[in-house]
C-alpha cells in the first residue's frame, strides 16, 4: 500500500535524527502506554514558550521519536519543546486521538513551569495527520473543554503540510489510494463533518492564531489549506498561511530544526509573535 511504503520511510528516519539528540525526559500525561511525551531542553529555561509537537503517521503510525531535527530549532529559539505520542487504531480513532492531545495540553498547562515553561504560552504543532489532530483541537472546543480548559489556553496552533483540514476530501484521497469505499471508516467514523476542523470553526469562540504550512508543489494538500482558509476567513479568525518550496511531505517535518530552513524560521517568528517576546 501507498500509505504503508510512507509510514515505513517516516519511521526509517527516526533513528537516524534521534541519536543525534540529547535523550528527552519521558513522561505519561495518562494512562494508556502510547499516551506519552518527551521533553526536551528544559535546562536554564524560565517561563519560556512551550510547543507540543504532535507527529503524523497516518493516524496509526505515530512515534514520539520523530521529533527529528525539531529539538535543533526550540534550542535555539529557548522554547521548551514536548514531543507527544498518542493512541492508535484498531481500538481508538481520530476522536481519542484529539482527546490526546488536548490531554497532553492539559498535562503541559500543569507541569510546563516545573520544566522551565510558560504555562500561559503553549503552542501545538502537528505534522501531516498531527497537523489535523492539532487543528481539530484549535478550533472545536469540546476536546479542551474536556480537560477543563479553553481554547484561548494556546497561545497559537502551528501546521506542518497537514491532513484532512476537510476530512471529506481526505476520505477521498484514502478511498483512490485504498481502493475501498470504507478506508477512512476506521479513522473518522460515520460522520466524517465531526473531524473536519473547517466544518468546526466558529466565529466569536476565541480561537487561538494560526500558521499555516505546506508545500507548495502537492496539490492535494493546498485544496487542504484553501478549505481551512475559507472557513477561518468567513469566521474572521487570525491565521497566516507560507508555502515552503523546494520541500516535500516529510521534509517540511524532518528538516524543520535545520539552521535556515524556511518552515523552522517561520514557526520561530510566530512563537515570538505571540508570545510577545
Amino acid at each position: 500500500m501507498a500509505f504503508r511504503r510512507f509510514a515505513a520511510a517516516l519511521i526509517g528516519l527516526v533513528l537516524w535524527t534521534g541519536a543525534a539528540e540529547a535523550a528527552p525526559q519521558t513522561h505519561a500525561y495518562g494512562e494508556d502506554p502510547r499516551q506519552t511525551l518527551d521533553i526536551y531542553g528544559d535546562d536554564g529555561l524560565t517561563d519560556a514558550p512551550v510547543l507540543l509537537h504532535v507527529p503524523g503517521g497516518g493516524w496509526a503510525n505515530q512515534d514520539k521519536a520523530m521529533a527529528w531535527s525539531i529539538p535543533r530549532m526550540a534550542s535555539r529559539e529557548d522554547i521548551l519543546l514536548a514531543v507527544m505520542d498518542y493512541r492508535a487504531p484498531p481500538d481508538f480513532d481520530a476522536a481519542d486521538q484529539a482527546q490526546d492531545v488536548a490531554m497532553a495540553v492539559a498535562w503541559l498547562k500543569a507541569n510546563a513551569a516545573a520544566h522551565g515553561g510558560d504555562p500561559d504560552r503553549i503552542f501545538v504543532m502537528g505534522h501531516s495527520a498531527g497537523g489535523h489532530l492539532a487543528a481539530l483541537i484549535g478550533v472545536d472546543p469540546f476536546y479542551l473543554e474536556a480537560q477543563g480548559l479553553n481554547l484561548s489556553d494556546l497561545a497559537g496552533v502551528i501546521l506542518l503540510d497537514g491532513a484532512a483540514y476537510d476530512a471529506a476530501l481526505q476520505a477521498d484521497y484514502l478511498k483512490s489510494v485504498y481502493g475501498s469505499e470504507n478506508a477512512s471508516a476506521h479513522i473518522f467514523g460515520p460522520d466524517i463533518s465531526v473531524f473536519t476542523p473547517a466544518d468546526r470553526v466558529r466565529p466569536d469562540m476565541g480561537t487561538p492564531p494560526f500558521l499555516i504550512l505546506y508545500v507548495s508543489q502537492r496539490g492535494y494538500g493546498i485544496r487542504q489549506v484553501h478549505a481551512l482558509e475559507a472557513a477561518f476567513d468567513a469566521a474572521s479568525v487570525d491565521y497566516e498561511t507560507a508555502a515552503v518550496r523546494d520541500s516535500d511531505h516529510v521534509r517540511i517535518a524532518y528538516e524543520f530544526g535545520e539552521p535556515g530552513n524556511p518552515a523552522g524560521r517561520a514557526a520561530a517568528r510566530f512563537i515570538r509573535k505571540h508570545s510577545g517576546r
